[in-house]
């Protein structure tokens, strides 16, 4: 990054996506494929070297990392509809969260380590949905237009969001508990997939 330089972490053949660096720096969290259905793996960005968290028949991509770097959250579909689950870094043990809905996605950890914001399809459009990272409980937080990308703000308080509304994406901020929400001023065009920076402002 100080430099400039572009290089490559991975270059499995296959598929190659849904990056996600841990916490610490040290490692990316994505989705390798080759002859098998894609799976999670671990990447050492220093030496290259990976570790398979998952391996089984679905299809697991868009991993988070918890705040402490023990948990990965992502999305597979090993039980027919795409679903949210958590895999425990240190057990291997992996854990469902979502039942509901027929296309779960882009699952994304709070900073304070207490929720999972996702994108969920239902009726024909998608809405954010909030579960305690605990697995319980669960909340609507939208209800009008097509909403995906959650991104939670640093204090775990807001959640910016892409929504197409008329057959136009703008960028929309909301609180966790689905109130004050409120749409970003914006330019000409559609926004797209949206991440908060290290600071509120």
């Amino acid at each position: 990054m100080r430099t400039g330089r572009v290089r490559a972490l991975s270059k499995n053949p296959g598929i190659n996506i849904s990056g996600r660096f841990s916490p610490d720096g040290k490692s990316v969290a994505l989705t390798l494929s080759s002859k098998k259905s894609p799976d999670l793996y671990l990447l050492n960005i220093k030496d290259g070297t990976k570790q398979r968290l998952t391996n089984n028949y679905g299809i697991d991509v868009s991993p988070s990392f918890s705040p402490d770097g023990k948990r990965v959250a992502y999305v597979s579909d090993i039980s027919g509809n795409p679903h949210i689950f958590v895999l425990d870094l240190t057990t291997g043990k992996r854990r469902r969260l979502t039942y509901k809905g027929v296309y779960n996605t882009s699952p994304t950890w709070s900073p304070d380590g207490k929720w999972i914001a996702f994108s969920r399809a239902s009726k024909g459009k998608f809405d954010i949905w909030l579960l305690r990272a605990n697995g319980g409980g669960g909340a609507r937080v939208t209800w009008e237009g097509n909403n995906k990308s959650p991104s939670w703000s640093p204090d775990s308080s807001k959640i910016v969001f892409s929504s197409t509304r008329n057959g136009i994406t703008s960028l929309n901020v909301v609180e966790r508990d689905g109130t004050g929400l409120r749409k970003l001023k914006s330019k000409i065009g559609n926004e797209l997939t949206p991440a908060w920076s290290p600071y509120l402002n």
